[in-house]
């Protein structure tokens, strides 16, 4: 998978709780909706189930998502067009995704949280000498957003819970595991 830029554009500053809290909104949300557990989050049902009800306006309704040929979509697995709501997602990562394939259904989690966390264009690419600010970057916040969202904070302790815990709870990679629970004990180490 091509995966993501290394740095984004630049966009109103969220820290990694302001991002957490998003990212509970929206499993509150659908579990009090449909009842669908939080684990494994099923991010493809969700959009399908979100295309259906899905509008034009970036935050005032769901994102719509459209499935690609690679052709169609040569420079990435996966992008969020913010002008028009929509998720752009290649052929092999949506069946890899419905496939409950970790990797594919973190790239869909990362494209929802661009949606959900507002993000658009016009606030202008980092330059090649700019210092990226993580919590002023759009691919750090949906980096952190899709963590969140596949693997809820709730519902694990990261000081006593292992790699393999989160694999299995989660349905999400052992390199995802393994990320989340450091950056975790980071956070808890610094006090943020």
């Amino acid at each position: 998978m091509k995966h993501y830029r290394q740095a984004g554009f630049r966009v109103t500053r969220r820290n990694r709780q302001n991002v957490r809290a998003m990212a509970v909104a929206v499993l509150d949300a659908i579990n009090a909706r449909t009842g669908w557990s939080s684990a494994p989050f099923p991010i493809s049902r969700v959009l399908e189930l979100w295309s259906a009800e899905s509008g034009p306006t970036v935050g005032d309704h769901p994102p719509n998502f459209d499935v690609m040929t690679a052709t169609e979509l040569p420079h990435c697995d996966a992008e969020f067009l913010p002008h028009l709501n929509l998720i752009l997602v290649t052929e092999a990562v949506w069946d890899a995704a419905t496939s409950h394939d970790p990797a594919a259904r973190w790239v869909l989690a990362h494209e929802v949280g661009h949606a959900v966390l507002r993000h658009h264009v016009a606030a202008g690419l980092y330059d090649d000498v700019s210092r990226v600010e993580p919590e002023k970057d759009s691919e750090h916040q949906a980096n952190w957003f899709a963590d969140e969202l596949l693997m809820d904070l709730r519902l694990f302790n990261p000081t006593t819970t292992g790699t393999d815990a989160l694999i299995e709870i989660f349905g999400v990679s052992e390199l995802m595991a393994a990320r989340r629970i450091r950056e975790l004990i980071l956070e808890t180490r610094s006090g943020r």
